[in-house]
């Protein structure tokens, strides 16, 4: 996954000093990507659980849902890196260790 788009999403903060697994996967432009702020996508081991978190709903959207809301086909969009992204995770999250 080479970039994203977000669309009102929020960025998050990484606490390694309370969870050293925590890492940052994806940030927001001008940031640094080794840092613990502006984070877009991480991903964590906790106990015997694993977590992968997105602070936006845009990259996910396939287009359909609620006629009256806006609706956005961010699946598909930035070359194909929102479903990559996602397949990766959820692949992450299943694959056993």
């Amino acid at each position: 996954v080479t970039s994203i788009d977000f669309n009102g999403g929020t960025a998050m903060t990484l606490y390694p000093s309370i969870n050293s697994n925590v890492k940052g996967l994806i940030y927001k432009s001008g940031s640094s990507t080794t840092g613990n702020t502006n984070a877009l996508m991480i991903r964590s081991r906790y106990g015997l659980g694993k977590i992968a978190a997105i602070g936006d709903s845009s990259p996910a959207d396939d287009g359909t849902g609620n006629p009256s809301d806006t609706l956005y086909a961010g699946w598909t969009e930035v070359g194909g890196n929102h479903a990559r992204l996602h397949l990766n995770a959820s692949y992450w999250l299943a694959k056993l260790q």
